[in-house]
């Protein structure tokens, strides 16, 4: 990109990475308006410096170029600049950034990520023992 362009506030610059070819049944290559969907991975080629957030004073972007994320759709503006397509678009559409895994053991995050977890439905409740109850409620 022979033009320097630098996101102000809390914008980020965005390439997307490896947009894929959909084959309908028929063999035919799709467009990608056909396809589209909510999200996608792209490259983050530069940062604005941050923002201003209420009670918490200026927050700077926590990226950098070359970061892998993925990225909501709505929200970005789609841009041409010397025949290219780029993105542009506030942080809060970043949903994740891709670590190596060097990276993330560096962190600490990769034990973390390997974790069974939790299963997400709350546990079945305990039913009382109706006797137990009884003699509880006449004390």
């Amino acid at each position: 990109m022979g033009t320097k362009v630098i996101p102000t506030l809390d914008r980020v610059l965005l390439r997307r990475i490896n947009p894929q070819e959909v084959k309908g049944a028929s063999g035919l290559v799709l467009p990608e308006t056909a396809t589209e969907k909510s999200s996608f991975e792209a490259m983050v080629l530069a940062c604005g410096p941050g923002a201003m957030v209420q009670g918490a004073g200026f927050q700077p972007v926590p990226l950098e170029g070359g970061e892998r994320v993925l990225v909501h759709r709505g929200g970005l503006t789609e841009i041409r600049l010397e025949g290219q397509a780029y993105f542009v678009g506030r942080y809060d559409n970043i949903m994740l950034v891709f670590q190596p895994e060097a990276v993330a053991k560096a962190q600490g995050i990769a034990d973390y990520l390997e974790m069974d977890m939790p299963p997400l439905v709350p546990p079945p409740m305990m039913i009382e023992d109706t006797d137990t109850a009884e003699e509880v409620s006449n004390d």
